[in-house]
């Protein structure tokens, strides 16, 4: 271990002075912004986060070797190696959260962690900072490749018959990644697919004037701790990134998992605010407690299906939203997309598949112009389409802090239409 010094898959350089270690979660020393001083974690966010501190995980690291000229570099073609580490404490850089970790057996045991800052040059300064998605990414040599998974339900995804055929087709073929190593990268200059990826443009939505109020960003690390509970990912990922399946079916994890302060309720004329389509007696979602910015709604649930199963289905819902399944690639040229249909789902309400219940915010969805029109009221929850070991979801998360009472609505745009 001595002579592979670890180097990141990528890295941002949000740091910050170094904290206290120690089981509770520590604040970093805040960067000023031009708004004032970043915002600071909730209780609830420090909680969560300090449930790592001593937790075992296998590192994910590539090694590095010396140019002539004593120069660190790494080596083409040669896949990252992975080695048992521990946390030894947690903290949060700028609200978001981090780990620091030491190796755990070998020649280098209990010796810190460190990392490089920006990830693109093995000689630039490190960090003992580890964003805390690397606690899980010896996941990413895995993949949820087998529609068995989804038979009773997966946070409350299964699939159709279209579904579970296209996707033994497109395994079948080859297209998927085989290996572990293929999956955690072989060449550093392409960085390899992590395990958990959200859009990078529906965290922009969710940011929009977030440090101009001083509320929280919404980053891969903050969007991880509020799934890290729902989800019961301490649970459910064993050290090694094995998804460890006979702990998701004992903590009933087939259900979707849905914030315990979100409830289905009647609308009124009061809640109506103009939009077109909506009528008193209808459906919507509303909050029965706190609901805290980025914290999880839900994932969207339903039955995956084919374009041609949604157009052809005579009982179904509006709106279907859609997703991608498999990404476009060496060997498929166009992203392959599936339909979640929430009202086919063997889940229900009290199930906790409420996801289909949020409305949207727009007046007319499709007025006279055909163009969408003005919001009756602010969204207050976002869209985030994620990938939990390769695989494509959707979540639902809050786009800002909400009280009792409150209708869950969100800007649907284009994508539940069926074209």
């Amino acid at each position: 271990m001595a002579s592979l010094a670890p180097t990141p898959r990528r890295r941002s350089s949000r740091l910050s002075t170094p904290t206290a270690s120690g089981a509770a979660a520590a604040h970093g020393s805040p960067q000023t912004v031009s708004y004032g001083a970043a915002p600071a974690p909730s209780a609830h966010q420090e909680s969560v986060l300090s449930k790592f501190y001593g937790r075992a995980f296998d590192f994910v690291y590539w090694p590095t070797l010396k140019d002539k000229e004593g120069n660190d570099y790494i080596p083409e073609g040669v896949p990252p190696l992975t080695h048992p580490a521990r946390v030894t404490s947690v903290g949060f850089d700028n609200g978001d959260p981090y780990v620091r970790a030491s190796w755990m057996g070998g020649e280098d045991d209990g010796k810190e962690i460190l990392i490089n800052k920006s990830g693109a040059n093995p000689s630039c300064s490190l960090t003992d900072q580890l964003p805390l998605t690397e606690v899980f990414e010896a996941a990413s040599a895995n993949f949820l490749n087998s529609p068995d998974l989804f038979e009773g339900g997966f946070w409350g995804i299964t699939l159709s018959e279209g579904v579970k055929n296209l996707w033994y087709a497109v395994h079948n073929s080859g297209t998927h990644m085989t290996s572990p190593a293929s999956r955690l990268g072989t060449n550093s200059s392409k960085p390899p697919t992590s395990w958990l990826q959200f859009e990078e443009e529906s965290l922009e939505f969710l940011n929009h004037n977030a440090e101009a109020d001083g509320l929280l960003l919404a980053t891969p690390g903050t969007l991880l701790l509020a799934l890290v509970e729902p989800l019961h990912l301490l649970d459910i990922i064993r050290p090694e990134g094995m998804l460890d399946m006979e702990a998701f079916k004992r903590l009933g994890l087939n259900r979707p998992p849905t914030h315990p302060n979100v409830a289905r309720f009647v609308l009124e004329d009061k809640h109506i605010k103009g939009r077109r389509g909506l009528m008193p007696g209808d459906f919507g979602l509303e909050t029965t407690g706190n609901v805290s910015r980025l914290e999880l709604i839900t994932i969207y649930a339903g039955v995956y299906m084919t374009r041609e199963e949604a157009l052809t289905d005579k009982d179904t819902r509006a709106v279907q939203f859609a997703t991608t399944l498999v990404p476009a690639s060496d060997v498929i040229t166009e992203d392959i997309y599936v339909y979640i249909n929430p009202g086919r789902s063997t889940f229900k309400a009290e199930h906790g598949n409420l996801g289909l219940f949020a409305n949207d915010v727009s007046m007319d969805l499709q007025n006279e112009h055909g163009e969408r029109n003005v919001a009756a009221f602010e969204p207050t929850f976002v869209f985030v389409p994620f990938t939990f070991l390769h695989f494509q979801m959707v979540a639902m998360f809050a786009k800002s802090d909400l009280g009792s009472k409150q209708e869950i609505a969100g800007d649907y745009g284009d994508e539940f239409k069926i074209e």
